[in-house]
């Protein structure tokens, strides 16, 4: 089965983030670019087998089977509904990822 890959406002807005970050701050445009690209390109590969990265361990992410997709140091979050893809964020790893995705997912 092929899933339909959904990028959240708030996913797109981070990967942009990150871009900027490496790019200006760190004066790295091409690993800036290179990361990005990496980025979309783990995002839209999971039109097939989403289900293949783990679960995430905190309660509130288990309940909504919210998943996690390490690409370097960041983490691709998201949730399958159906025959879709939802991607809502991607954080660094060394973010408090827990208390994001619970505020996250309470507004939910």
């Amino acid at each position: 089965m092929k899933y339909t890959v959904w990028i959240s406002t708030p996913a797109q807005k981070d990967v942009e983030k990150i871009y900027h970050y490496i790019a200006e701050d760190c004066l790295a445009p091409n690993a800036a670019y290179n990361l990005r690209v990496r980025i979309r390109d783990a995002m839209l590969g999971l039109d097939m087998f989403p289900e293949r990265t783990p679960i995430v361990r905190f309660e509130t992410g288990k309940k909504y089977g919210l998943r996690q997709l390490i690409v370097g140091n960041y983490v691709v979050l998201y949730v399958i509904l159906d025959s879709y893809v939802w991607i809502m964020r991607v954080l660094h790893s060394a973010s408090d990822i827990r208390r994001i995705m619970d505020e996250e997912l309470d507004k939910k």
